[in-house]
């Protein structure tokens, strides 16, 4: 198999995730906002991966979710 590197984006990565045994928790109390308001958190690309060679510095994004 080659090796190539895969971004799974929202529900792509929960998917990913499950299929190679990780866990998904399905509801988070209270992690959302109010029905249609996104709310945003900061992604914070680990030095030394391809991520941070795209995005060097941490970037806030809109979320609106409540898995993990």
């Amino acid at each position: 198999a080659r090796r190539v590197p895969l971004l799974g984006i929202c529900r792509g990565m929960q998917v990913l995730n499950v299929l190679r045994g990780g866990t998904l928790v399905q509801h988070l109390e209270g992690h959302r906002g109010e029905p249609g308001v996104f709310t945003s958190h900061e992604v914070k690309p680990v030095p030394g991966t391809l991520l941070s060679q795209v995005l060097p510095e941490p970037l806030s994004v809109p979320a609106y979710h409540h898995q993990a």
